[in-house]
């Protein structure tokens, strides 16, 4: 592993290390764990693996005490063991990245069981959608896995280091804002935010370079020869255009205050109460009506619905739904959608059938 380019052996304040301490053990011991919880336990007992973690979480204030305490006995100057703990960093860094990125392309991750993939797509869990999003397209994956590796490998030489960290960081808080908010495990989370934690720390480093690039001008742009006043016009567009375009645009959602996905209960047909009592048992069972006043009915299984376009009329509370699948010449259903307590209550006919039914919406 290339050591230049990271400062070292200056003194500092117990303050400015402790970000670094943090940042070093942390990465240290979360990367250990889950490297060694998934190749080395057949051979390691858990409660030596947790132990070593649990070590490692601590190594970087060990090596700061022991800094401090030679550096007062006269040892060395100040720092020097400090300035050790970035490298720390980019070797663990590196290899869980590099582990990353092999196990998908060795199918070890974006598992999903066959069985899942086949049922209907709002069943699925927030982590099974992800897994089964990203494992769809092998060459995707790919990318992602050649992002990982490179990024890793990147790490380890002083002039693409920084080329490193700016691939890692964009990737990394992608991956924790997908974790957040698809509600994957809390562990996979939190094993993200200490890699990100590992990379702001190694980018803190050379703060002042990258601010000064960062909110430096565009070279190869010529200012635009207008005034201050058109330029700050401009400028203003990109905020008022959109709230103009978007005033005028006529809205998918047509009729808000039913929109959802409706599970049927109280069904009576012609009078006579029905349920579905088994799987196979043809029954209407939930009702869907969505945006572009799109309107199904659902008999008890996904695969057998009749889809169309609803037309209502609020000053009567008619509604019309013209089928298009399974085709269009299924007769249309006629009735009136009213609500009923804190549902909505469907009458009408289909076919030569009459219908009552109480929908009560999904959360």
């Amino acid at each position: 592993m290339d050591t230049h380019n990271i400062p070292s052996g200056q003194p500092s304040s117990l303050g400015s290390n402790l970000g670094l301490v943090l940042s070093s053990g942390l990465v240290s011991g979360f990367v250990v764990h889950r490297v060694a919880r998934k190749y080395l336990s057949p051979w390691l007992p858990i409660p030596i693996i947790v132990g070593v973690s649990i070590a490692l979480l601590f190594s970087g204030l060990l090596v700061l005490l022991i800094d401090r305490q030679q550096a007062r006995t006269g040892k060395h100057s100040e720092g020097r063991l400090i300035s050790l703990l970035p490298y720390s960093i980019v070797y663990w860094l590196a290899l869980d990245l590099s582990l990353f990125g092999f196990q998908k392309i060795l199918h070890l991750q974006m598992i999903v069981p066959l069985g899942l993939l086949d049922t209907p797509f709002s069943s699925l869990s927030g982590e099974n959608l992800v897994w089964a999003f990203y494992r769809w397209s092998y060459p995707f994956t790919l990318f992602i896995a050649g992002l990982q590796i490179s990024s890793a490998y990147l790490l380890l030489f002083a002039r693409t280091r920084l080329l490193a960290l700016l691939i890692a960081l964009p990737m990394l808080v992608h991956i924790i804002a997908m974790d957040y908010f698809y509600a994957m495990p809390t562990w996979v989370m939190l094993h993200a935010l200490v890699l990100l934690t590992g990379v702001l720390s190694l980018l803190s480093l050379d703060y002042d370079r990258i601010k000064a690039f960062l909110l430096s001008t565009v070279q190869g742009l010529k200012p635009l020869p207008f005034s201050s006043a058109t330029q700050t016009g401009i400028q203003l567009s990109v905020l008022l255009l959109p709230a103009i375009l978007l005033s005028i645009y006529s809205f998918p959602d047509k009729h808000p205050q039913f929109t959802g996905s409706y599970r049927v209960s109280g069904l009576q047909i012609d009078g006579q109460a029905r349920v579905a009592r088994t799987p196979k048992d043809s029954v209407l069972t939930g009702v869907y009506l969505d945006l572009e006043d799109e309107f199904a009915f659902d008999f008890n299984d996904y695969r057998y619905r009749y889809i169309g376009t609803y037309y209502y009329q609020p000053g009567t509370d008619s509604l019309v739904v013209k089928w298009r699948y399974p085709n269009k010449n299924i007769t249309p259903f006629r009735g009136r959608l009213t609500r009923e307590g804190t549902g909505l209550q469907l009458d009408g006919r289909l076919a030569d059938q009459h219908l009552r039914l109480h929908l009560t919406k999904h959360p």
